[in-house]
């Protein structure tokens, strides 16, 4: 994902936090689904770069580590009472 490849996985775990199907990925429940979206993929070259794109931005904006640490910071404050800024606003 973080490559801006689409990513074709199986529903299960963390997996399910990380992937929207259709979005930033596909979901394949079988390994019918998996092939049906292989091929999807090598032949919608535009679906393709837009899921992998979309995949890029979701691992950037949530699961790096400034967002991780945004998070904790946040969490502080709110532990501690008062109220966290950040640069972005967020």
């Amino acid at each position: 994902m973080w490559k801006s490849r689409p990513v074709i996985a199986t529903p299960v775990g963390g997996i399910k936090v990380q992937i929207e199907h259709g979005h930033n990925g596909l979901l394949a429940k079988s390994t019918e689904d998996c092939a049906e979206y292989m091929v999807k993929l090598l032949t919608d070259r535009m679906l393709a770069e837009s899921i992998g794109a979309a995949a890029n931005r979701s691992v950037r904006d949530r699961f790096l580590i400034p967002r991780l640490v945004q998070d904790h910071l946040h969490l502080y404050s709110e532990v501690a009472g008062t109220q966290a800024t950040t640069e972005t606003g967020a």
